[in-house]
């Protein structure tokens, strides 16, 4: 692609600032009861990043080619990522000072990603491909994925309100997969690039064939794409606490959670054709 140690550069960040719409309905009747509801934009980010090296460089090693090539290559990446939650609360008020509730969620997570890269090569006239007929060498690789899955979890939580100290603790239970697809794609091409790294004269003067030498092995192309992989998305079990404490018109607040460790496992897997 671009090559090694280049700087990416882009001016499309995408972020969007949290979004959360609730409500909650009190029991005239029963007022320690409290139900309610809640949709948020948990996460929202991508970035589009790319990269570009053109010139005369010693792209072919120079026992095989020596001197300098016309060489442009480029490189680019686009990711984007989106999760929504929707969740439905109960909550219950055991006194003034100690209530706790829970909500159940239902989380929609979409992400992409494409990446590709591009390069191209042109011996100049005189040198060693040149005058083996060969004028061009490229090769490019082309990916793709969009991602969506849905999951559920619940959050169980504890709030402890003693005036100057309050307290609150929450338990966020592991999630159960409900389901997704994802798209994957990817093409890949290659010619005349001299990709097992054999020396040019060695094999020369062996077997002789000049142009056999050059390009032996160095012509692939593949394709495929699978539109309806199956999809898992994880989130771990999690415990926070939460501690804010009043001195006057100061207030100070800690607070600490602990996620518990996911085997690493595959977001989809596409089926072996």
């Amino acid at each position: 692609g671009a090559g090694t140690n280049i700087n990416m550069s882009s001016n499309q960040f995408q972020g969007r600032v949290p979004l959360m719409a609730s409500d909650m309905y009190r029991f005239r009747k029963h007022p320690k009861h409290v139900i309610g509801y809640s949709v948020l934009t948990h996460n929202s980010t991508g970035i589009n990043l790319t990269a570009r090296n053109s010139g005369l460089l010693g792209v072919i090693p120079q026992y095989n080619n020596p001197g300098k090539e016309d060489y442009v290559g480029q490189y680019n990446y686009k990711s984007s990522l989106n999760e929504i939650w929707a969740g439905l609360t109960y909550a219950y008020s055991l006194s003034s000072h100690i209530s706790f509730g829970i909500t159940n969620f239902a989380a929609y997570r979409v992400q992409s990603m494409e990446q590709s890269y591009v390069a191209r090569v042109n011996p100049q006239i005189g040198q060693l491909y040149t005058d083996s007929g060969i004028t061009l060498l490229n090769a490019s690789d082309i990916q793709t994925i969009q991602f969506s899955n849905i999951r559920a979890f619940s959050k169980l939580g504890m709030a402890l309100d003693f005036n100057k100290l309050k307290i609150g603790m929450a338990l966020t239970t592991s999630s159960i997969n409900l389901g997704g697809t994802a798209v994957i794609a990817r093409d890949f091409t290659s010619s005349n690039v001299n990709s097992s790294g054999t020396n040019i004269a060695t094999y020369f003067t062996q077997k002789g064939g000049m142009y056999d030498a050059i390009t032996q092995g160095s012509a692939y192309d593949g394709n495929d794409g699978q539109n309806t992989v199956k999809t898992t998305y994880k989130s771990p079990l999690s415990i926070s606490v939460g501690v804010e404490y009043t001195i006057g018109k100061t207030t100070l607040t800690a607070s600490v959670e602990w996620f518990q460790q996911i085997a690493i496992y595959n977001l989809a897997t596409p089926v072996q054709n």
